[in-house]
């Protein structure tokens, strides 16, 4: 089986090919890694510095609100994830 992926300007694009044929399973669970700080417990994203619109985004609700899937998004900062931005000593300002 293969990951094809295309990465375009504005969207990236996913699917699974077996011979030569789409493969659309079927999800049960959505797993998203976020390279910021995460209140893992609410599914919150922290000032995701690769997205400057996102300081304080309730992910895990609208990913479950849209795909009616169970969400998962681990702490990126496991030691740094619960602590408050303003107490956090590697938060930078922007």
């Amino acid at each position: 089986m293969l990951l094809g992926i295309d990465i375009g300007g504005t969207t990236i694009n996913l699917g699974l090919v077996k011979d030569n044929q789409i493969v659309t399973p079927e999800v049960t669970k959505i797993g998203i890694g976020v390279p910021t700080y995460v209140d893992s417990e609410k599914g919150i994203v922290y000032d995701a510095m690769n997205i400057p619109s996102w300081t304080v985004v309730p992910l895990k609700e609208r990913l479950e609100k849209a795909f009616n899937k169970h969400t998962i998004i681990p702490a990126y900062h496991q030691h740094l994830s619960s602590r408050p931005r303003h107490r956090n000593p590697l938060y930078r300002h922007r």
